[in-house]
């Protein structure tokens, strides 16, 4: 941890007498320790005391223009922060509170404030990971010192300030004294760009993002690329919304243009490719199809490789932007005749093809980068025939995060060979539909993972752009993404709770520390495929199929009794989304743990197979219940579509799943098992 100063402290309470009152021990520890309700939880941090402040005394002063110091504190309720005014004589040096923003001078040279920094600071600064991004806060006399090498370093360090005033003028107003920490911070990034990728994300949610140090959106539609086409010359052409890149700039977000699947570029993403293979034939792949939705360009074609120029070259003409990200087909069917395609296989082909495209682009866009998204499992491939030193770069996906690796070795390698690498994990229970799921346990895990193999960025999907559904998986996200080592799961849910203001954010992470575990082990049970996976055998094996997460039934009944502390904690909590949660998880439990004892139960007569398969049916009317309660109570208009859709898709796969169990119950009672085990 980082000291301050010796004498520094007591310097500066005999400075602020006049203005400021120490905060007892009692009330730091209690309700402002700051590990409790900053995400993410800063590197160093070191508190020695409080102080209080009047609103009004508190003012910004720097050696920089950045009027976005002020758009940062305007959310907060009572405070009007205004530029300090110079000082005029010695009544004014204690009259006021000052928050001095310092950027190094071109990062080489002392800050020209006479006695206010010291060079020190920035060497520290310059000597840290990620350092364009790194910050440090400190208490100096009569004001606070937020100091970086840059304006978004000087950005993070005042998200940080932010959350902490904020945090103490919750039940005041100007007339109210603020309480703010005697502290030293000193803090950057593990990772250089967190953030997602979706459809969505509107501009009324980038202060979601900024709050959380999320600097990165990855988007193809509708809210960034309204449309793209081809001009009756063959040339490509897009309609992107600068007013949205603008807003995201202001408040260091970098935005990333996706172009969508080369495969389904037809199908209704961008309307006017709709008739695209009509109007220029020769862009089709050399195949027979059997439809006209399954047609995909050739990308070894002169003709795609001038449109695909023509896409880049518009998106990259705008200055904001420094990135862009292709994605190839999705499915990794049979290349097309042509000798390139027939020769190197469709992924590699495409992959040459767009490389091809942007080293035309690249001549007049020398320092931006162009992403590829490959198959599952063709991150190698595509990286064997694109160029070196071309700012290509390659991101790796994966809709099911898990409990092993995700990074595959060839990129693991090129990474540590420092070329920049970046990965999509689902951060959600589900990809194609809503199913709670609380995974920050998982996602700690693997920003570890990304971390120690350099990954340059994380891009993460929970399915719908969307933070009413997924706030918690997302702020874990931000968390371990800035800092994976400072804090526990049941630490950052206890932080969440506060940024969320539950009554009882000790008991939410009570509740998320008994039922995460419970909610992985039980991932995918909403999907008959994964029923269906144990079709083949006689009996119900634990480590397959719905049971994949259980050794054993005793494991279960543990799970189901931890349940019965989560449904208490739920209504202590008095949060009507969490109690339903906990019943659906309830539920499906219940019914997995009936599967689980299918062959026992017959074996020892409890029962015959109409009974427990009454007891089937009762299950499952149990989970249909709890599922209409659940998805009916959550989500806001703009989510509500979705949520019809998960509802449906979860009551038709329970369907599927119902039969299949009431038929593995006549299968597992022949007669061969009562002659077998009856005495």
């Amino acid at each position: 941890m980082v000291e301050l100063r010796k004498g520094s402290f007591a310097l500066f309470l005999l400075i602020l007498t006049a203005i400021t009152m120490i905060c007892n021990d009692v009330f730091a520890e209690d309700f402002y320790d700051l590990r409790k309700f900053l995400i993410p939880i800063p590197k160093e941090i070191q508190v020695d005391g409080w102080i209080d402040v009047l609103p009004k005394a508190v003012c910004i002063k720097s050696n920089i223009n950045f009027p976005s110091a002020y758009q940062i504190f305007d959310s907060i309720r009572g405070l009007e922060l205004k530029a300090c005014e110079p000082r005029s004589d010695l009544n004014g040096e204690s009259s006021r509170y000052e928050i001095f923003l310092v950027i190094a001078d071109n990062g080489t040279r002392k800050a020209n404030i006479k006695g206010d920094i010291i060079e020190q600071d920035f060497e520290r600064l310059r000597a840290l990971p990620n350092a364009d991004q790194a910050y440090i806060i400190r208490t100096e006399k009569n004001r606070m010192l937020v100091l970086a090498l840059t304006l978004q370093g000087i950005h993070n360090g005042l998200i940080t300030l932010h959350q902490i005033v904020d945090k103490s003028v919750k039940e005041g107003n100007k007339n109210t004294p603020l309480r703010l920490p005697i502290m030293m911070v000193i803090d950057w990034p593990d990772i250089p760009e967190r953030g997602f990728w979706g459809h969505g994300y509107t501009i009324k949610e980038f202060n979601w993002f900024k709050r959380y140090k999320l600097n990165l959106i990855e988007l193809s539609l509708p809210n960034l690329i309204r449309d793209m086409g081809i001009d009756n010359d063959g040339k490509g052409w897009v309609k992107l919304d600068v007013n949205y890149i603008e807003a995201a700039n202001k408040d260091f977000i970098k935005i990333v243009p996706i172009i969508f699947h080369l495969d389904q570029l037809h199908k209704g993403s961008y309307p006017s490719l709709k008739d695209m293979y009509v109007r220029f034939p020769g862009l089709r792949a050399q195949c027979t199809f059997r439809s006209p939705s399954e047609v995909y360009p050739c990308a070894a074609s002169e003709g795609f490789i001038r449109v695909l120029v023509g896409w880049l070259r518009e998106i990259l003409e705008n200055p904001m932007v420094t990135d862009v990200c292709v994605w190839l087909s999705e499915w990794d069917k049979t290349a097309c005749n042509c000798n390139q395609c027939r020769t190197l296989g469709r992924q590699k082909s495409e992959a040459k093809g767009v490389a091809a495209a942007w080293e035309e682009v690249l001549r007049e866009h020398s320092g931006k980068h162009l992403w590829i998204l490959p198959y599952v499992g063709c991150s190698d491939d595509v990286k064997s025939v694109i160029p070196k030193d071309k700012n290509i770069h390659v991101v790796e996906y994966n809709y099911k995060l898990k409990l092993g690796p995700l990074i595959p070795e060839g990129l693991t390698r090129s990474a540590h060979n420092g070329e920049w690498i970046g990965v999509y994990p689902l951060f959600a229970g589900a990809s194609d539909r809503f199913f709670p799921s609380h995974l920050a346990g998982l996602i700690r895990e693997r920003m570890a993972e990304f971390h120690q193999k350099n990954v340059r960025k994380v891009a993460g999907y929970t399915g719908l752009s969307s933070l009413g559904l997924h706030k918690y998986n997302m702020a874990a996200a931000a968390e371990w993404a800035w800092n994976g080592q400072n804090r526990s799961v049941k630490e950052f849910a206890f932080a969440f709770g506060h940024a969320q203001e539950m009554s009882y954010p000790d008991k939410f992470a009570e509740w998320v520390d008994l039922i995460e575990p419970i909610e992985q082990r039980l991932q995918g049970i909403q999907y008959a495929r994964v029923w269906l996976e144990d079709e083949k055998d006689k009996e119900p094996k634990f480590e397959r199929g719905p049971l994949w997460g259980y050794k054993n039934f005793l494991q279960m009944k543990q799970d189901y009794n931890k349940i019965g502390l989560c449904q208490r904690l739920a209504e202590e909590l008095g949060e009507l989304d969490i109690i339903r949660e906990t019943g659906l998880i309830n539920s499906y439990l219940k019914l997995l743990m009936l599967y689980a004892g299918i062959n026992e139960e017959l074996k020892d007569r409890r029962g015959t197979a109409n009974t427990l398969g009454a007891k089937i049916d009762h299950a499952v009317s149990d989970i249909n219940s709890t599922l209409t309660l659940y998805y009916d109570h959550l989500g806001n208009s703009a989510e509500r579509w979705f949520l019809i859709k998960s509802k449906n898709l979860l009551i038709e796969d329970l369907q599927k799943i119902q039969m299949f169990i009431k038929t593995r119950i006549n299968i597992a009672e022949p007669a061969n098992i009562e002659n077998t085990h009856r005495p």
